[in-house]
């Protein structure tokens, strides 16, 4: 079970975010996933790698729903890193220049080296 304490979405200055059914409906990749917090524990669901941003989407009691747990510009990504003993347990750190902005875990049950080669190729496509 996941409890959401607060909404971890605000609106930005860059207006509002795209909302759960154009994220699905843009998605190149899913990969079902488990958020970990930072206290050890987790909660189901699944990321989202469209042309422009990567999100986490939490499960919700209907197969359509869910809330948008982190959504972020691939563009942010400035590191990530998995450990050798598991390497599903994928950090993702974001940032703005040399300001590191958020971390992010989570471990990715499908192929996590896909995950991670997906998510460069994307990035790489953009900038070239």
């Amino acid at each position: 079970m996941c409890i959401v304490l607060d909404d971890p979405l605000d609106e930005d200055a860059n207006g509002p975010h795209p909302s759960l059914e154009s994220l699905r409906k843009d998605a190149l990749y899913t990969y079902d996933c488990t958020e970990v917090f930072e206290d050890g524990t987790g909660c189901r669901g699944e990321l989202l790698l469209t042309s422009d941003f990567i999100c986490m989407v939490r499960k919700g009691e209907k197969k359509k729903e869910g809330n948008i747990s982190l959504i972020q510009s691939l563009f942010s990504i400035v590191k990530i890193t998995s450990k050798k003993k598991t390497p599903g347990l994928i950090t993702l750190t974001f940032g703005e220049g040399e300001t590191i902005t958020r971390l992010f875990r989570v471990f990715v049950d499908d192929n996590h080296r896909l995950f991670v080669g997906r998510v460069k190729e994307l990035i790489q496509s953009k900038t070239n």
